[in-house]
């Protein structure tokens, strides 16, 4: 079966689009009278707990992935990215300081993408029976966004987190009275998570009171950065409008355009896109699924547990519950492929493979399971670490075997894992990472297994078949 497409544009995903077209990439100019020109505006936020508002939010991305290939050039791959977002938001907690929202909760009404590739087409959505989404910005340089219903999956994820997050967008703004030509620059951890980057290292980004339309102050974005996501490198030309309404106390429209040009990494293509964004925000009066008597019953904190996303296999017949870290680098029947990656470096692969469940009555010990890595690993084989077996929560038979050994002169840590369950599934999870980065993995591997279930029962065995024991590609 071929493998299924996991290309993971930088973000979706920070990938964005708008149907309506935005002429952005200059400053525009308007004529102006001389009372606009002289005109004064408090442009101040003033947030409020229990606020409601209706956001509607449209992406378009268009541009070229680039992946990695033989040589030191990367291939080039056509993208095109639709995606609407519509959902209504509560505002659950202000920090009255920086006048910002730090804790919401949404109830989406629409959430769905097209992503385009010169072999087809994925369209992400998300979830009915997740459908509200929890917000914890209490650092404007990480938004954190889960559901309380239960684990996303990480197209889920990165269908949601795109850039121009709604409860960021007043870090834009100045709080105070201004002049019409009066500028000001953009804090660079609210910047990097509007614009989808990890952090900003360089650049400016400046805002411009531009003018007066009725009650409506008009500025203008404009500027250069550069920052990483996903510890590589990104480039970005940024041009943006925003629309304050002055008596209201509240933003009514943003609209953005990114020029972007962003390095491959470990576990997402590289980039070069122009990226369009328009969101609109209007206020309402009451929302019954973000009540605060059904909210009252939910776990809304950014906890460690919240934070994990859902890997599903249909093809292999599991499902486990991962650490956002983890990334899915290939999804076949036969095998998935994962890649552990922080803060922009490898540090571990894991390799997860199906294998023939044992017949009535056939066993498998841990002395034929280190038999078999001792087999697989052949001359890179250095000795074994430790070797144990336990049950998980969910009742699976799991036999862990640590092992040492060398690559091309590098000290590598293999840890091996066979999970069956008492209908005689089997599956095995081979974890490998250079010796000097098993202390940045810690416990990873161990919580992905400790997660683990089947969702199928096993497919039937010809009459006098043998199982094939080896557990896997340790590579």
């Amino acid at each position: 079966m071929p493998a299924k497409v996991t290309y993971c544009c930088p973000g979706f995903i920070h990938l964005c689009i708008i149907v309506i077209p935005l002429c952005l990439p200059q400053r525009l100019s308007y004529p102006a009278t001389a009372a606009e020109t002289s005109a004064k505006a408090d442009i101040s936020f003033l947030p409020k707990v229990g606020a409601l508002q209706r956001i509607k939010a449209v992406y378009e991305l268009q541009g070229e992935l680039k992946l990695k290939a033989e040589g030191n050039q990367p291939t080039k791959t056509p993208v095109q990215v639709k995606a609407e977002l519509v959902y209504d938001e509560k505002a659950l907690a202000v920090d009255g300081p920086t006048r910002r929202v730090t804790r919401a909760v949404r109830q989406y009404e629409a959430a769905a993408a097209t992503i385009g590739y010169r072999q087809g087409s994925v369209r992400p959505q998300l979830r009915d029976e997740r459908r509200m989404i929890a917000v914890a910005a209490d650092d404007p340089g990480e938004v954190v966004l889960f559901s309380p219903l239960g684990p996303l999956d990480r197209d889920e994820l990165e269908l949601l987190d795109i850039p121009a997050n709604s409860v960021v967008l007043s870090c834009l703004l100045p709080h105070r009275v201004v002049a019409v030509g009066d500028t000001w620059d953009v804090n660079s951890a609210a910047l990097a998570t509007l614009v989808g980057l990890d952090v900003v290292l360089g650049g400016r980004v400046t805002c411009r009171f531009e003018r007066m339309d009725g009650p409506s102050a008009i500025m203008d974005v404009q500027g250069q950065i550069n920052g990483s996501a996903q510890g590589v490198s990104s480039d970005q030309r940024v041009s943006a409008k925003l629309r304050f309404d002055t008596k209201a106390k509240r933003i009514t429209w943003f609209a953005m355009s990114l020029q972007e040009k962003r390095a491959v990494g470990h576990a997402h293509p590289g980039l070069e896109a122009t990226v369009r964004v328009q969101v609109a925000l209007q206020p309402v009066t009451q929302v019954p699924a973000l009540h605060d008597k059904i909210l009252a019953d939910l776990d809304l904190k950014p906890t460690e547990p919240a934070r994990l996303l859902e890997f599903r296999s249909e093809g292999g017949g599991y499902e486990l519950l991962l650490d956002r870290r983890w990334h899915v680098l290939v999804e076949r029947d036969d095998v998935s492929i994962l890649r552990f990656v922080d803060r922009g470096d490898l540090v571990a692969q894991l390799n997860i493979s199906p294998l023939p469940p044992l017949e009535s009555g056939e066993t498998f010990s841990i002395v034929d399971f280190q038999q078999d890595i001792q087999r697989a690993l052949s001359d890179r084989f250095g000795e074994f670490v430790t070797a144990s077996e336990s049950k998980t929560d969910t009742g699976l038979h799991v036999m862990r075997v640590v092992t040492t050994g060398v690559v091309d002169t590098l000290p590598i840590d293999w840890v091996y894992y066979h999970l069956t369950d008492e209908r005689g599934q089997r599956v095995s999870c081979v974890s490998t990472c250079e010796s000097s980065l098993s202390e940045r993995l810690g416990a990873a591997d161990q919580a992905l297994v400790s997660s683990f279930r089947f969702t199928r029962s096993p497919d039937p065995q010809p009459e006098h078949s043998t199982a094939r024991r080896y557990v896997g590609d340790q590579r």
